[in-house]
C-alpha cells in the first residue's frame, strides 16, 4: 500500500511542480512496509521549497484507522506520512543562518530580544541559558544551546521558521539616491 501512496505522493508534487527524482530533486519520497502497516518518508531537499505546500499535499494521503469509541489508532492497514527536511536543507540553513545567529547571541542582554539580522525573526535567551526565537505571532521555538557554545540548532531552526513563514530573505530596504526618491522614501516611512 505504501508504494502506491508514495506513487500518488510524487504525481501530486510533480503536478505543484516539485522536481521528485534525478539530480536537482527538490523532494525525495520513499516507502517502507512492515508487518501491521507502511509508512512514507518525504524529504524536502531545497530550502527554498514550500514546505508547508509540500508537507499538505503529502500528508493529504494518510490513511489512519482509529476507533470510533477510543479514538486510539487500531492496527494493521495503516499508512503514515511525514514530511522531514532534508540534511542537504538544515546544513544549508545552519550555512545561512550561523553568523546572524551569534551576532544576535552575543548582543543579547538581560530579558531582551535581540533582531536576528536578515530575518523578521527575534533572538533571546531563557533562564536556562538555552536560546528562544520569536516571530509577530510569539514564540516560535526553544532550542537547547549548551549555554551558548552550541548555536548550530538554532541557526537551522532559524532557517526553517523563515522558510515556514514564506521568507527565505528579508527584503533590504533601498537608500535614496535622488531627491524625488528621498522624497517618496520619506512619505512612506
Amino acid at each position: 500500500m505504501s508504494s502506491a501512496t508514495a506513487k500518488t505522493i510524487r504525481t501530486n508534487l510533480k503536478a505543484a511542480g516539485y522536481k521528485t527524482g534525478g539530480k536537482n530533486a527538490q523532494v525525495s519520497v520513499r516507502s517502507h512496509s512492515y508487518s501491521m502497516g507502511s509508512s512514507v518518508t518525504v524529504r524536502v531537499i531545497d530550502p527554498a521549497a514550500d514546505f508547508d505546500q509540500i508537507e499538505a499535499i503529502a500528508e493529504g494521503q494518510q490513511s489512519v484507522r482509529r476507533c470510533e469509541m477510543t479514538g486510539d489508532i487500531l492496527s494493521g492497514g495503516n499508512t503514515f506520512v511525514r514530511v522531514i527536511w532534508d540534511q542537504d536543507a538544515t546544513d544549508a540553513f545552519q550555512a545561512r543562518w550561523i553568523d546572524a545567529v551569534r551576532d544576535a547571541w552575543a548582543r543579547i542582554e538581560d530579558n531582551v530580544l535581540e533582531p536576528i539580522a536578515g530575518s523578521d525573526l527575534l533572538l533571546g535567551r531563557d533562564s536556562a541559558g538555552d536560546a528562544t526565537i520569536w516571530s509577530e505571532g510569539g514564540n516560535e521555538a526553544r532550542v537547547w544551546t549548551g549555554g551558548g557554545e552550541n548555536l548550530l540548532p538554532t541557526a537551522e531552526r532559524v532557517g526553517m521558521i523563515q522558510a515556514r513563514l514564506g521568507r527565505t530573505e528579508k527584503p533590504e530596504q533601498e537608500e535614496p539616491n535622488t531627491q524625488a526618491q528621498l522624497v517618496a522614501w520619506l512619505e512612506e516611512n
